[in-house]
């Protein structure tokens, strides 16, 4: 049955169930909820004249619906294009996962750091760095918090990763968020695409187009914009074991952290042990799994809705949030965060006002069956570039 035919499906009563993606923009439950909030009273009436002329069925149309982690494309519908190109005046287009209203990004990075955040997390493949650069310009004007008190981390993309582009990828990044160094910047994947503006660049048969530089050779670069005050520190994402092996025997300066996915479904105990023995910092990134993600879920729950993790919310009576955050802190990582809700921002700071007992902790670490949320395939297939491989 084509793509096409299913329209009518997805727009039925189950449409929010899905997650849908529009060239790079997520749309899911939560996303919902921004399109709500550009809706509501704080949106301009431009804003809300542009998203009552998209209705349920323009938004599927231009999708790509996941079935069994594949993406079906739906193309050419006249509807499709009018949807999309409305859609695109209010949100940015740059890269894969999920987008808000730009205007909503600076008002979230300033409202964090009022709350009590000093850590953003950055990169290129996020597409809101120049939003996330006039909210930290504004903080700093407003002497909410000096610089030196922020600990501002960026990312190196997959299309850089030639030792002659990192620089300029660096410095780029530094203009675009108004800051003259990163504390921490990484090499966001292992894996290298060809240089391009496009994040996923393609050839003519939609295949990814791959470099053959060697991460080995963008690590020696990383260790220059040290030397050049551009970074503070360098580390690794998504790196499994034998690859920071790779770069631990050529390093110079050797990597500060790994930012890798962690979760009760992902524990990452092993890999963690090998961090603590050469002393990496590991930073968690979906510590509450990951419910915008276009892949297959692992586990038979959402990590927030599991049984085990229900009852010592109970128990400690704190939310599930809070006990998933207090996990990864009590095992000594660092925990990144995500919230477009100043409410749920300042309850996450609470997290540090209870401890889960040994045996808590140790019933949650059952709970892991190497469940991925997040993952980057190869659109080839490619045995040297699949996901498996990097994570091993």
């Amino acid at each position: 049955m084509s793509a096409i035919a299913n329209i009518d499906k997805l727009c039925g009563d189950n449409f929010y169930s899905w997650s849908v993606q529009m060239k790079g923009l997520l749309i899911t439950q939560d996303l919902w909820d921004v399109v709500e909030l550009s809706c509501s009273a704080e949106a301009t009436v431009a804003e809300k004249e542009q998203w009552h002329k998209l209705d349920r069925k323009a938004l599927a149309t231009i999708t790509l619906c996941v079935r069994s982690s594949e993406l079906i494309y739906i193309r050419n519908c006249k509807i499709a294009k009018e949807a999309w190109q409305n859609l695109e005046k209010t949100y940015k287009d740059k890269g894969p996962g999920r987008k808000m209203p730009v205007n909503h990004v600076t008002r979230l990075v300033k409202e964090a750091v009022k709350v009590g955040y000093r850590h953003i997390d950055c990169a290129d493949s996020y597409g809101n760095q120049t939003e996330v650069g006039v909210g930290l310009e504004e903080i700093f004007k407003e002497g909410v918090v000096k610089r030196k008190y922020l600990f501002i981390t960026g990312k190196l993309w997959n299309t850089k990763h030639d030792p002659k582009l990192v620089r300029g990828a660096c410095e780029n990044a530094l203009k675009e968020l108004r800051i003259t160094y990163f504390d921490n910047y990484l090499i966001h994947w292992p894996t290298g695409f060809a240089d391009s503006e496009e994040m996923y660049p393609k050839d003519a048969d939609g295949r990814t187009r791959f470099t053959d530089v060697d991460y080995i050779d963008t690590w020696c670069a990383l260790e220059g914009l040290v030397e050049l005050g551009l970074c503070r520190s360098i580390g690794l994402s998504n790196f499994n074991i034998q690859q920071i092996k790779r770069v631990l025997d050529v390093a110079r300066i050797k990597p500060a952290n790994l930012q890798v996915e962690c979760h009760p479904y992902l524990n990452q105990s092993k890999l963690m042990d090998f961090c603590r023995e050469h002393n990496i910092v590991v930073t968690a990134y979906s510590p509450l799994g990951s419910p915008h993600s276009p892949y297959d879920k692992p586990g038979a729950y959402k990590l927030l809705e599991h049984p085990i993790i229900i009852e010592l919310s109970k128990k400690y009576q704190k939310g599930p949030a809070l006990v998933l955050l207090q996990y990864q802190l009590q095992r000594g990582n660092v925990v990144i965060t995500m919230s477009t809700r100043t409410e749920h921002m300042t309850d996450n700071l609470n997290v540090c006002s209870f401890e889960l007992s040994e045996a808590d902790m140790e019933e949650i670490d059952k709970l892991d069956i190497n469940g991925r949320f997040n993952l980057m395939k190869s659109a080839n297939g490619h045995p040297h570039h699949s996901f498996e491989d990097w994570h091993s």
